[in-house]
């Protein structure tokens, strides 16, 4: 995944190769500073956009503005049979912005 640039925009997708995303009953994404750690940020379903095979998740500004230096995004899910799942936490860089402010 590419690093996050703060104080912009940035989508972040994950492309699911084993379940059926419109099994889809729940989803968190969410964002810590260690792969164990408590989320700094946390977004659900209604959040989400959720297409063939895969979930994205759009961030505001101040989200952005808002991230450690470096973090781990994970996905937790559950779909309608009640299986319920999670990835492996992903690490992805954060750099800086010479505006680091919401414009």
């Amino acid at each position: 995944m590419a690093a996050i640039i703060v104080g912009t925009t940035p989508t972040i997708k994950y492309t699911f190769t084993n379940i059926d995303t419109t099994d889809l009953t729940e989803i968190f994404m969410t964002i810590a500073k260690t792969p164990c750690g408590t989320p700094v940020l946390e977004k659900d379903l209604s959040d989400a956009e959720v297409g063939d095979g895969e979930v994205m998740f759009q961030l505001t500004q101040e989200e952005t503005l808002s991230l450690p230096g470096g973090c781990y995004i994970q996905l937790n899910y559950k779909l309608t049979d009640g299986t319920r799942g999670a990835t492996d936490p992903e690490y992805v860089g954060v750099g800086c912005n010479q505006k680091a402010v919401v414009i």
